[in-house]
């Protein structure tokens, strides 16, 4: 039998299901209602907190959520997305009036910019997909609407014929990355990577390649 997982007055919580004590007038209904919604908004929040709190005591990688996956049931994208927002909008900033989605759309901007739009929000009431539009039309180009961290990966795609032969790019996995290549190439290795940005790529590429490199 599923074991009480939170408590609210007058209802009972388990994995599958809610239960509301006959007893409960319209205003505590109202009130669980509103107490569910809480929940709802607050639970990514919550799990990119938690990641954010393993990345930094090393529980986790922070490019690996193998057992972060196993853990919460989640896949990985979700995972990625809730530490992202979690990292950039400090909880200094959080507004229990918006939405989580409210708060993802201002995650690739400054601080001072994020309080700008969410304090917007809030005044005018915009829900997050007017949010979202607004922000794209003041900031047309680039505007990553999501961009969690992945990997920027340097791999040597034939070392033993060419050691000076190198793949450059970014991966939300690293290792799927690797064993892709090694599906062309039975001998390519991972030389280094380090946490990146999609948005980074391009430039990274390009310091990268600066001197003395042909394109393939």
């Amino acid at each position: 039998m599923s074991e009480q997982l939170i408590v609210i007055p007058k209802c009972k919580f388990t994995s599958t299901s809610m239960t509301i004590a006959d007893t409960a007038t319209k205003p505590e209904w109202m009130a669980i209602m509103s107490q569910l919604k809480e929940v709802d908004g607050a639970l990514q929040f919550w799990i990119g907190d938690g990641l954010r709190f393993g990345i930094q005591k090393l529980y986790i990688a922070r490019d690996r959520y193998d057992e972060a996956e196993a853990i919460t049931g989640l896949d990985r994208q979700t995972l990625r997305d809730d530490a992202w927002v979690a990292g950039e909008v400090d909880p200094s900033m959080r507004r229990a009036d918006l939405s989580y989605q409210h708060h993802k759309a201002v995650a690739p901007l400054e601080p001072k910019e994020q309080k700008k739009w969410l304090d917007m929000a809030e005044k005018e009431g915009l829900g997050y997909r007017q949010l979202r539009e607004a922000i794209r039309v003041a900031y047309p180009l680039p505007y990553p609407e999501r961009e969690p961290f992945g990997s920027f990966y340097v791999i040597a795609t034939v070392p033993d014929i060419d050691s000076h032969r190198i793949k450059l790019g970014f991966t939300e996995d690293k290792d799927r990355r690797l064993r892709e290549l090694l599906t062309v190439s039975s001998t390519a290795k991972l030389i280094h990577s380090w946490p990146c940005r999609r948005s980074w790529e391009l430039s990274i590429i390009t310091l990268l390649t600066a001197q003395d490199c042909v394109q393939l």
